[in-house]
């Protein structure tokens, strides 16, 4: 968002102190509010996307119709649970194996990866599966 200089003169920060709430709300967010080269007041805000790749074996499982229906369960519990996208994302083929995606974006890395960690645990007790591989990871935009 960028704020011309004339928009603060017609009433953009016309109150007393306007203009400090709106950098102090620029920190609390992680972003960065500063004074840009010809006069333009800028916002940028930080947007971190948090991963989560999980490949666990479904034992037991005689049919892909069996398989899918535990590899929707995850995705579910992870969707409605934790406000997560997910998806298979490998091993479709496969009649033992999945591999399952989820994503979120916030604006706090430790936050994102904090979420991740918890719905790790998740699939790990309340899922019928054997994990075999995890990874979290977490990129800036």
């Amino acid at each position: 968002m960028i704020i011309e200089r004339e928009e603060i003169d017609k009433g953009g920060f016309s109150k007393p102190g306007q203009r400090d709430r709106a950098a102090f709300a620029a920190r609390l967010s992680g972003g960065i509010f500063h004074l840009a080269p010809f006069s333009h007041l800028c916002y940028t805000a930080i947007m971190i996307v948090s991963m989560l790749q999980v490949i666990f074996e479904i034992p037991g499982v005689d049919t892909i119709k069996e398989k899918r229906r535990i590899v929707q369960s995850v995705k579910m519990k992870l969707q409605k649970r934790f406000h997560l996208s997910a998806s298979e994302v490998d091993l479709q083929e496969s009649l033992s194996f999945s591999q399952i995606g989820a994503v979120m974006a916030s604006n706090s890395k430790q936050f994102g990866e904090t979420v991740m960690r918890k719905a790790f645990e998740m699939i790990e007790n309340e899922t019928p599966v054997r994990i075999h591989d995890m990874a979290i990871h977490s990129d800036e935009f």
